[in-house]
């Protein structure tokens, strides 16, 4: 038992810090932003952009491919977008910080566990569903700002598809943090019938 206090100690310290990480760096990221968008329009002229296809990687110039006005928003909504995220990963530090209070003091079944499971399972599911929703609408965004006719302009290439992938592995997190919630509340119940009986 003292080996689980101290361990739960630990990843609760952890926890309290990675945190405090995530929300400094979520804020900066706007700052960042604001900071590129004030930065002059020529900074981002002839800048490279990397456009994967598959096992290839091509490295473009972007002359003639997009303006640096492009360059510039698409790094605007790359850092915008780490900062979500970032403050997606906040959210669920904040829940597991909730969560192993108690574990660290020696009582891992309580109700606050239970519900603090169900609220990571929750923040799991928006979290996966934003961070998947946005990869794809930056890509639309990316794709539709590049001169991508160009890029692929030969008479050998009949013509091009783009397609979007989608990870659904944040469905499973959450249906195995529910899963994980009603065991602790099963837990909590039978450590309240065991203090009844005392």
């Amino acid at each position: 038992m003292d080996k689980m206090i101290k361990t739960a100690k630990n990843l609760h310290t952890m926890a309290i810090t990675a945190k405090w990480i995530c929300l400094i760096t979520a804020i900066l990221m706007p700052v960042a932003a604001l900071i590129v968008r004030l930065l002059p329009k020529q900074t981002f002229d002839g800048a490279h952009y990397s456009l994967d296809v598959g096992n290839f990687d091509l490295d473009l110039a972007l002359d003639g491919l997009a303006p640096g006005e492009v360059t510039r928003q698409d790094l605007i909504l790359g850092l915008l977008f780490v900062g979500l995220v970032l403050l997606l990963v906040w959210m669920c530090l904040r829940v597991i910080v909730t969560m192993l209070a108690p574990m660290a003091q020696g009582r891992p079944f309580t109700e606050n566990v239970s519900a603090s499971l169900q609220s990571l399972s929750l923040v799991a599911l928006i979290g996966g569903f934003v961070y998947e929703f946005g990869k794809v609408v930056l890509s639309m965004i990316q794709y539709s700002n590049y001169n991508l006719p160009m890029i692929f302009d030969s008479e050998a290439i009949a013509g091009y598809s783009v397609e979007f992938e989608i990870n659904y592995t944040f469905l499973l997190l959450f249906l195995l943090l529910r899963l994980m919630s009603y065991v602790f509340r099963y837990g909590q119940q039978l450590q309240q019938l065991e203090d009844e009986t005392l």
